[in-house]
């Protein structure tokens, strides 16, 4: 009920409700073409590690007179001295990527004549695949940031490693998998702008329908309900009027007086 409620309302005021929809639909329409598109490139990276493989140690059994001996020779990781060797990809991945969004990793960017707006997006899976991209308001700007975010995060993923005096046999490195081609415009940014509009105008259009029509029903005159008038007009009729109607009372039906009786009495 109180939906149709509304409806009529906005039926009754439409000269309001309309209009203003029509304004906030113009302003959608200069939003659209006042706000430049923003190009994006993308690409994956996946770090890899370029010596020995990061095992605990390897066993070997030799046979000596009938009898095994067992030896156990040293991590190659462990003797190299790359602390971040001793965790699995996935996990050095993720530091990466924290690393990657610090302010420094920014100002150097930045400082490169490249955009702060990227994203290093960490591992989803099992795999230690990072997910690149960069956005600028043109496809070259785009492009080249993108070609400079890899060329930063390669070189702080060796950095890193360098800092604790990893062997370079040894070292985590950061290999293109997916390269981008070409940057493509995003419409993300005018799409929700004038989403927001458009929402922001509904709302203004239902608020001032319901605003005029109020401030009309507050201003319009009260009616008398049917039935309940009440006459200020004092009644009219005088004395004079009353002995007219007695007057014309007829009473030709009832009997007259009567005289009876004897020796001068009379009866009534």
């Amino acid at each position: 009920m109180e939906f149709w409620s509304a409806v009529a309302v906005l039926r009754r005021r439409w000269y309001v409700f309309a209009p203003t929809l029509l304004v906030f639909a113009l302003l959608a329409a200069f939003l659209v073409g006042s706000v430049k598109p923003v190009y994006k490139a993308s690409g994956t990276m996946i770090l890899l590690q370029t010596g020995a493989d990061s095992g605990a140690g390897s066993t070997t059994t030799t046979a000596a007179g009938g009898a095994s001996t067992t030896v156990t020779t040293a991590d190659p990781v462990v003797e190299a001295g790359n602390p971040y060797l001793q965790m699995d990809k996935i996990q050095f991945a993720n530091v990466m990527a924290q690393l990657a969004i610090d302010s420094n990793f920014k100002d150097q960017m930045v400082a490169d004549g490249g955009t702060s707006s990227y994203e290093v997006i960490p591992p989803y899976g099992n795999s230690p695949v990072l997910t690149l991209s960069a956005t600028a308001p043109t496809q070259e700007a785009a492009m080249t940031s993108y070609r400079q975010l890899v060329d930063h995060l390669r070189q702080m993923v060796i950095d890193r490693q360098n800092e604790v005096n990893a062997s370079p046999a040894s070292l985590y490195t950061g290999v293109e998998l997916n390269k981008p081609t070409a940057a493509f415009p995003q419409n993300g940014a005018r799409t929700k702008g004038v989403i927001v509009v458009a929402m922001i105008g509904f709302l203004v259009a239902v608020g001032l329908s319901f605003l005029v029509d109020s401030v009309l029903a507050a201003r319009r005159k009260p009616e008398d309900p049917p039935g309940e008038l009440v006459s200020l007009i004092p009644n009219p009729r005088t004395p004079l009027d009353e002995l007219s109607d007695l007057e014309n009372l007829d009473l030709g039906d009832r009997p007259g007086p009567r005289a009876e009786g004897s020796g001068g009495q009379m009866r009534w």
